[in-house]
């Protein structure tokens, strides 16, 4: 019986390397890290609770999290710029085409 059993588990093993093999082979890694994270038994989504701006306030709900991600991308994108035109007229003087 643990021979049969072995063998049926040995042979699922093939089959599941031969499929992932043939994944990897035609470039559909998609699929291909699908199946090695349910082998794996691992998920997308990380557990780890996020810090407010502040550091104090940690959010676990799913909401809070996303509301948390809006803000620090909207402090990242909606950054002022600031351009110090001396610096600009200087850079012509710098890069030069070079002459053939």
């Amino acid at each position: 019986m643990r021979k049969l059993a072995r063998q049926a588990k040995d042979k699922w093993w093939q089959e599941k390397a031969r499929r992932m093999q043939w994944l990897a082979d035609t470039n559909q890694l998609g699929e291909f890290y699908a199946e090695v994270r349910h082998l794996l038994g691992t998920s997308r989504m990380a557990k780890v609770p996020l810090k407010s701006t502040s550091g104090e306030a940690l959010f676990k709900s799913r909401e809070e999290i996303l509301e948390r991600w809006a803000e620090r991308f909207n402090t990242l994108l909606n950054m002022d710029h600031f351009v110090d035109l001396d610096h600009v007229r200087c850079l012509s003087t710098i890069f030069r085409p070079r002459a053939r």
